[in-house]
Formats: structure tokens, sequence, C-alpha cells
């Protein structure tokens, strides 16, 4: 989530083969002799100069209505929930919003009697930062603005919801790895289930008695649902060392414990209906940033600093803008084979790497004409093959001068 490199170990390497053709006229045997006259010189250098920044980040998208746009990018599956303030950068905040859909009948609760409604988001761990081991609080409030299905988010915008909440759960310890046994009607028997790790919020009665009483007409459709009931913040409301996250995203194969989920029974008979955040659902996340008396502030008010120390910071944080060299001359004698970015990570006073390590994955975007960044190839190529091994971007342990330091090593050869 959060990383600081040191612009005096940044390295960019290129491996540059150059193929020397000359003519030949006479007659040779068929053998190695075959590629005497055109060999392969290989060139290298790793003493190109470029020049870095440290910059805001403006928004992030947190919801793609595509699904998949031309930048190869795909609507996030986690969403972080926390207010954190971190050593070095500050203190972030970071809630989400989201809608529910009937996924196949719709319910009939005519004659029933309402018993309860739980709201329940399973952990994501990959999204988990800092250091989780304080009490937390979250509370649900009722959105009042409308999530729109044929436009993107970006986690600049904060939905509007009502100010009061609708469900809370207050000073809970986070167990983001502890499976959760509920008693659960199953077939109209109640039988006791072990689930993934997930919390449950119980939604207050009067408000899910609302829902539940809405009438056969508003439950006959999604588009009519959700005009009656816009969707859910997720809010957090304790300050902490650490921020959660949440899928709260339901997938059949692989997380069917995100949902809301209303428990009733009728004539005698327990029963219950869920209603879901599908895939293709609206959801966004909202986050913010304080910078004001965190240790980076000096170096982003000057910006003649950043050529020592660069910072990059998830949640639409920071970004480490660069400006690489025309590496193009070398194309006029030869072919480019290989071009690597290495930054070391550097260490501050007052840091606490154990709490909080360096970003598990970096990226490399290019900024277009029109100011918007798009993924480098080298990383979309990882990506739609399911590894970012060849690409790169994780920490790794490097030796410099005979010390040890993490750096980040990335592939720009299909790039430059």
């Amino acid at each position: 989530m959060r990383l600081f490199v040191q612009k005096g170990t940044a390295i960019l390497t290129l491996f540059v083969g150059l193929l020397i053709w000359q003519s030949c006229g006479d007659t040779i045997d068929l053998g190695s002799e075959l590629l005497q006259n055109d060999e392969l010189a290989i060139g290298f250098t790793d003493t190109l100069s470029f020049s870095t920044s440290t910059v805001r980040t403006d928004s992030v998208q947190t919801f793609y209505y595509n699904q998949n746009d031309a930048n190869g990018a795909i609507t996030p599956r986690v969403y972080p929930v926390g207010q954190m303030t971190d050593p070095i950068f500050g203190r972030s905040t970071a809630e989400f919003y989201i809608q529910f859909n009937i996924k196949d009948a719709s319910p009939d609760f005519v004659g029933g009697i309402l018993d309860s409604a739980v709201f329940s988001m399973a952990y994501d761990t990959l999204g988990i930062y800092g250091d989780i081991s304080a009490p937390f609080s979250i509370e649900l409030h009722e959105l009042a603005e409308t999530l729109d299905t044929t436009r993107s988010y970006y986690s600049n915008k904060k939905v509007v919801y009502d100010p009061s909440p609708v469900a809370s759960l207050n000073s809970f310890i986070a167990a983001p790895r502890d499976s959760v046994t509920i008693i659960d009607s199953v077939g109209g028997i109640l039988d006791t289930i072990i689930q993934r790790p997930h919390v449950r919020l119980h939604l207050d009665q009067g408000f899910a008695s609302e829902i539940f009483n809405a009438g056969t007409d508003v439950l006959s459709s999604n588009a009519k649902f959700t005009a009656f009931f816009k969707g859910l913040a997720v809010v957090p409301t304790s300050e902490n060392s650490g921020i959660l996250a949440f899928n709260p995203v339901w997938v059949e194969a692989s997380n069917s414990v995100s949902k809301m989920t209303f428990y009733y029974h009728d004539d005698g008979v327990a029963k219950q209906f869920n209603f879901y955040a599908l895939p293709t659902t609206p959801r966004s996340s909202y986050y913010t940033k304080d910078y004001s008396s965190s240790v980076i502030a000096t170096y982003i008010n000057d910006p003649g600093l950043s050529q020592e120390l660069v910072f990059v910071q998830g949640l639409s944080g920071l970004q480490a803008e660069l400006t690489l060299p025309d590496v193009s001359s070398f194309g006029n004698s030869g072919i480019l084979n290989y071009a690597e970015l290495e930054f070391a990570i550097a260490e501050l006073p007052g840091d606490l790497p154990a709490s909080y390590p360096p970003v598990r994955q970096l990226v490399v975007s290019e900024k277009q004409a029109d100011g918007t960044l798009k993924l480098i190839d080298d990383y979309r190529f990882g990506l739609s093959a399911g590894t970012l091994t060849y690409f790169g971007g994780t920490p790794i342990e490097g030796e410099l001068n005979g010390v040890t330091y993490k750096r980040y090593r990335m592939n720009l050869s299909s790039h430059i």
C-alpha cells in the first residue's frame, strides 16, 4: 500500500543485440561456419539518467460499467474500510458503497413475519494493511443516491447517504483468517454451518421491515427494487493503525457468504431470502488522504527533493512519475533485447516495516496526450496471461556493496 524508493539506486538497464550481416559470395559447408559472418553482438548499459517526482493521484477508477475497458483493467473485488494513521504517510480513510440485486426469482414475503436481517461481508486478506490488532468499528448507512449501472465511478466521488446508521458493529477484533460458525436455515431446517471468514452486521429491525414490507410490485424487478432501496454505505467509525478489506461481491464458486439475508417464518416454517451484490452490480469506494502532519509533506511540497526519494501509496495516494530518456538511438544499429527498471526501497527513521510492509505489486503506466494513464504492454501481457512473473514489480532482495536491500525490478522491453 505504501513505498518509498531511493533515487540514487534507480537503474534503467538496456541490453542491445546488434545483428551484423555481411554478404558472402563464397561457397561454404553446412555447419557452424554458416553463422560466422552473421554475428550477434550484445551491448549493455545501465548509465541512463531520468528524472523523478512524487505526485498526488487525483483518483482511481473503482467501478467500470462495462467490466473490462480498453486499458485492460477490471472492476476491483477488494474494498478497503478504515481510518488509518501511518507514521510516514499520514492519515488515510476508506469507505465503500454497494447496491443489491435480486438474483433469481423475486421473494414472496406476503404473510411472512420478519425475524431479522443480516449483511455479511467476506474478508479479503489481499487488501488488509497495517496493524489490525486493535478493535474496529463499522456502520452501515442507507444510500440516498442511486448508483448508476451505465457509468464508471472514481475514488474521489463521495456518494450521498443518510447520516443515521441502519447497522453498526462496534469494537470488534478483526479475524480475517478465522472461520465463522452460524446457525442457518437449510431447507426449512436449522443447521450449524461453518463459513469462510467474514463479518456480520444485523440491520436495524425497523429499516429491515421497510424492505420486507415493500410489497410484491417493488420486489418484482431489480429496477423497481433499486429505485426503492438504493444500497448501503460501509463506513468506518474507529481510528486505527491499519485498514480492513472486504469482498462484498457474491460469486457462487468462490464467495457465497457476501449477501444481505432476510430471515423470516411463514406458517411456522423458517425461511430466508438473499439479496446480492453481483459482479455486474454497481459499487464504488471513496478514499481521502491528509499529509499535513506527515513525514512526506516536505517531499510533496518541494519537487527538488523527489530527485532523491520518491513515494508510492495505494488507495489513490501518491505516484512516482518518471521521465525516461530517449532510447530510440539504440535502434539505429541494433535491436533492443531487454529493458529493465530497478528501484531500491529506502529506509526512513520512524518507519515500522513489520506493520507497514512495501507495496506487494507495482505497475507502470504511460501518460497519454490527454493526461490519462494507460498500462504499459509488458504489464498487460502478464495480466492477460495470468502471471506477472515476466513483468516483475514485486519486492525482492538484492545486494549492493555487500549490503542486502529490497528492490523492485520491472520489465519495460515491449514498452520501450
